[in-house]
């Protein structure tokens, strides 16, 4: 358990009309399904995956693999990329 873990955030109204909508980081392990780590935040940030990262390590120690569905927050996506950032 543990050595491949995904990581997913689904922005939703947890707290139905009792407060803002929040995104629910969560760490799941690929081979039971179980819920190794979560994580409230605002939005689906870098910050809130590092924070789950950081929950998940000290709980169960390093994963072998993480893999994510769109984890687009790690990459940049603006149309403005000079020749030297394409090379990189």
């Amino acid at each position: 358990m543990g050595a491949l873990v995904q990581f997913n955030a689904d922005a939703f109204a947890w707290l139905e009309s009792r407060g803002s909508a929040l995104t629910l980081n969560v760490a799941i392990d690929n081979a039971t399904g179980t819920g190794l780590a979560l994580y409230f935040c605002p939005t689906e940030d870098p910050h809130g995956y590092t924070t789950l990262l950081a929950h998940l390590c000290t709980r169960y120690g390093l994963p072998l693999t993480l893999y994510g569905d769109h984890l687009g927050v790690f990459v940049r996506n603006d149309p403005h990329w000079t020749l030297a950032e394409k090379l990189c």
